[in-house]
């Protein structure tokens, strides 16, 4: 989460809902600071991960791409880092989901070491 932190003044889309619920208003977008979110994630005193009964996630955010502490943290997957290293790929992306457990794309929990 420090890692995190360092981009805290950052705005970052939050989805608020699901994205795949058709009904007007059940999907939408936040902007706000990183900082913001993240002090919501991680409040212990929080006795939901919701928000007026919907769920909340970042999604799809190219947070290594965009703060050097996270680039430093994550690596691709096994295969696809030893074809960037053989130069045989190239990699113009990767998004970063992070939010609740049980939040739409989120079925596992994500664990970050403390630092």
């Amino acid at each position: 989460m420090n890692a995190l932190r360092e981009g805290g003044e950052r705005i970052v889309d939050v989805e608020v809902g699901r994205y795949d619920d058709p009904n007007p208003g059940a999907f939408e977008h936040v902007s706000m600071p990183l900082r913001y979110y993240l002090d919501w994630l991680g409040d212990p005193s929080a006795s939901t991960r919701q928000i007026d009964g919907k769920q909340v996630y970042l999604a799809q955010w190219r947070a290594r791409d965009e703060i050097d502490a996270v680039k430093s943290l994550t690596k691709p997957p096994g295969p696809l880092e030893s074809l960037l290293a053989g130069e045989h790929a190239d990699l113009y992306q990767t998004g970063l989901f992070l939010g609740p457990t049980g939040a739409v794309s989120n079925e596992f929990p994500i664990i970050f070491p403390q630092s």
